[in-house]
């Protein structure tokens, strides 16, 4: 990945969706995308991703889940220090 040319495919669908993260007793408002990573990173990292961030201006990443060598990895929000801010309902 360092020394060749590699490209990352993004789709932004504009799809909202409700997640429910541990971090909040509401199901959280966010906007969906997917893509497709044409590379190799740590832990293996690579192929087809899913990730939804917050619905508001601050654009949070809420989770996302994503390919490695061992198998499928989810990850979710699970606490954040930006004052003021809270997961949109």
């Amino acid at each position: 990945m360092e020394h060749d040319t590699c490209y990352t495919y993004i789709n932004f669908t504009g799809k909202t969706e409700n997640i429910e993260i541990d971090a909040v007793d509401y199901p959280v408002r966010t906007i969906f995308f997917s893509g497709k990573a044409d590379w190799e990173g740590v832990y293996g990292v690579t192929g087809q991703f899913e990730g939804w961030f917050s619905d508001d201006n601050a654009r949070i990443p809420i989770q996302a889940k994503m390919k490695l060598y061992i198998g499928n990895a989810e990850i979710h929000l699970i606490k954040w220090k930006r004052q003021g801010w809270a997961p949109p309902k």
